[in-house]
């Protein structure tokens, strides 16, 4: 309370000025979550265009080609069980340049090959020169005759990955004790 009286007094004898504030301005309703996420899909929906041009403007001079039950078994609600495998088309960067979900391994991917061979050619890119993939390298195969019958220079081979688990269950299995000691000493041969 002396600092109140002391104040009072140093304004009264005028050393002191008093300062005085301009009423703060009307209090307005923030807008709700609900018209924040309403404006936020509007603004996704005016580049959307954009975004698919930069999604689809992704190509690379390597491709793989990989298969996995993985990702489907991460599939819940009415999407659950759909959908057995995923398949997918990545470039050297690790990039995807296609992902497709089927419900038999390699049913359906024909439309896929097609797909990405479509993009290529429309986008007048090069052609990729080297296709890993995880199966069927090395005899006929549909996908394969799609692929050699657009781009006949591509080389395809086995995928490091599937060519060291391939090696490894010819000569032992992965309960062996020494499973993980070949597989690391293997990997520093190849790396």
């Amino acid at each position: 309370m002396s600092d109140c009286a002391l104040y009072r007094k140093s304004v009264q004898s005028k050393l002191i000025l008093t300062t005085t504030f301009e009423e703060p301005l009307p209090h307005y309703l923030l807008p709700t979550y609900q018209w924040f996420l309403r404006v936020y899909q509007q603004e996704v929906l005016s580049r959307s265009e954009e975004v698919k041009a930069a999604v689809s403007s992704i190509f690379g001079l390597v491709l793989k080609i990989d298969s996995t039950k993985k990702v489907t078994k991460k599939l819940a609600g009415e999407a659950d069980w759909t959908a057995a495998w995923s398949t997918n088309v990545g470039n050297e960067y690790g990039q995807v340049l296609m992902s497709v979900m089927t419900a038999i391994e390699g049913c359906g991917l024909e439309e896929m090959v097609s797909g990405i061979i479509r993009r290529y050619s429309e986008a007048d890119v090069l052609p990729p020169v080297l296709l890993y993939v995880d199966s069927n390298c090395c005899g006929k195969s549909a996908l394969m005759d799609i692929f050699r019958s657009a781009w006949p220079d591509l080389v395809v081979r086995l995928d490091v990955w599937h060519f060291m688990r391939r090696l490894a269950v010819g000569v032992t299995t992965d309960t062996h004790r020494l499973y993980a000691t070949f597989m690391g000493q293997l990997t520093a041969a190849i790396f």
